[in-house]
């Protein structure tokens, strides 16, 4: 199966890439990983617009909300440095700042001064935020099973925790964390 259909019309320009697609795609094995990478894409993007419109309708929650709520409640103490609340849900500082502001006026979250850096800020999960997130879950997890889980086997499961941990170990640098992904049995 060829995969031309499937690529951006920027890769497939051989102005683009420097060379003709002969370069970029030279066998079925090519091939085969261009699909991996566009079936990862799609399946990323169908599950998850599913899974935030069930939280929205089901929860009255947006699913990025959650997620911090979620993150917050496994930090020590319910708190987290701005900074490494936005690395850990994948938002720029501004665009955390703005949700925890959101988040701060529905009660979810406080701010909390830090007390070794003065210039920082932590974000801290409210009782109303732990029972929005405890009342959330159940639909949560459930979403991960009918959307994504009961797809996989045991062996399916390994094999792809085997291959997305390889692609962050090759992508993140050498001294971030990778211990959320890869604690679960293997």
């Amino acid at each position: 199966m060829i995969m031309h259909n499937y690529l951006p019309e920027q890769l497939l320009s051989s102005q683009s890439v420097g060379g003709n697609i002969a370069d970029i795609m030279t066998t079925a094995s090519d091939d085969q990983k261009l699909a991996s990478w566009r079936a990862f894409l799609l399946t990323y993007n169908t599950i998850m617009r599913r899974m935030e419109q069930e939280m929205q309708d089901e929860q009255d929650l947006p699913l990025t909300w959650y997620d911090i709520l979620a993150h917050l409640d496994s930090a020590h103490r319910g708190a987290l440095r701005m900074q490494e609340l936005a690395e850990s849900v994948l938002l720029s500082r501004s665009g955390l700042t703005r949700l925890v502001d959101r988040m701060e006026r529905a009660g979810l979250v406080e701010r909390h001064p830090c007390e070794e850096d003065r210039r920082g800020t932590y974000a801290v999960i409210t009782n109303r935020g732990e029972e929005t997130l405890f009342q959330a879950m159940p639909g949560h997890i459930n979403s991960i099973n009918q959307h994504f889980l009961q797809y996989l086997d045991v062996f399916d499961a390994q094999a792809l925790l085997r291959v997305l941990t390889k692609v962050l170990e090759g992508e993140r640098p050498a001294q971030e964390p990778q211990a959320e992904l890869i604690e679960g049995d293997q």
